[in-house]
């Protein structure tokens, strides 16, 4: 039998919920809320195994960055697990400015298929690294948040701190 590498799995405890960080050897692969269910593409190719990484220790350290206003954007190196679709609309996520917002519709757009608006929905709710790929920064059309794994308070208190509001631990 093949082993599978491992995922190395650690807990980092945001402001706004706890997180699971699960990193191969080489780069960051999932970025959970805890109370989300570890994608089966993600069980499917690897052990799970309950200890720190250096990848895993590096992404809360740029998570505490974030979090206390220092830092805008992360360089984690990530390995994206899913189909052509999502990695294509996750990448697109990784191109929304700090503190912008955008909508589905012009996520559909950017990566020329802008009849795909429902399943770009789709795909940003299926992102497995959240806040490090922001679809926390993606909206309705109407400018009205809209569903987020780690429920809409704390979408709120994201846009929130990255437009300057307080985002107290």
């Amino acid at each position: 039998m093949i082993k599978k590498p491992q995922l190395h799995i650690e807990k980092y405890e945001s402001p706004v919920g706890t997180l699971l960080i699960g990193a191969s050897d080489s780069s960051l692969v999932l970025c959970l809320w805890e109370e989300v269910k570890i994608p089966i593409a993600i069980t499917r190719n690897f052990e799970i195994v309950s200890e720190s990484s250096e990848i895993t220790r590096e992404t809360c350290r740029q998570l505490d960055e974030y979090f206390h206003g220092n830092r805008k954007t992360f360089d984690i190196p990530i390995s994206l697990i899913g189909t052509e679709f999502q990695k294509a609309v996750w990448r697109e996520l990784t191109r929304i400015s700090f503190g912008s917002i955008i909508s589905y519709k012009e996520i559909a757009t950017r990566i020329g298929r802008p009849e795909a608006v429902r399943a770009v929905g789709r795909a940003i709710g299926a992102n497995p690294v959240v806040i490090v790929i922001p679809c926390h920064r993606v909206c309705s059309a109407n400018k009205t948040l809209t569903g987020y794994s780690g429920g809409l308070s704390a979408k709120a208190t994201l846009l929130r701190h990255e437009n300057g509001g307080d985002i107290s631990r």
